[in-house]
């Protein structure tokens, strides 16, 4: 029970640091403008009405390598159940991406990619886990 319980932590931990370092090289690329507010949330919805594709790309990239990473990590650890371990892991990293993207609006094809993206992702880690694994 204990090992499965510190393959979720584990997992989900390595998911928000996949999204963080993938983001924060996003923002290498595309940096925020001078006296932007993160916290002001009309200021960061206009920022990401702003950004081009391809700085939005990086995002939905981060959710996905996050969700495979964390999610196969879970099923390593937890040499069981693959499909609950990666479902648990890209459950969280939707969640977080849905209320991102309730938060600040972003364009319908980011959304629709962010949630199917995500899910693939989630299919993808339990064949790999599943393979790779001795799950």
């Amino acid at each position: 029970m204990i090992r499965k319980i510190i393959a979720a932590v584990v997992g989900i931990l390595a998911a928000f640091a996949l999204v963080m370092a993938i983001k924060g090289l996003g923002y290498e690329l595309y940096p925020l403008p001078d006296g932007l507010d993160t916290q002001n949330l009309d200021q960061m919805r206009k920022h990401v009405e702003s950004l081009p594709p391809e700085a939005l790309l990086i995002v939905l990239s981060a959710w996905i390598v996050a969700t495979m990473g964390g999610g196969l990590l879970a099923c390593i650890i937890s040499k069981v159940k693959p499909l609950l371990f990666a479902s648990l892991i890209g459950l969280v990293i939707m969640g977080g991406s849905i209320y991102t993207m309730l938060e600040i609006p972003h364009p319908p094809w980011f959304m629709a990619a962010a949630i199917a993206g995500i899910l693939m992702a989630i299919f993808i880690t339990v064949r790999i886990a599943r393979i790779f694994v001795k799950v």
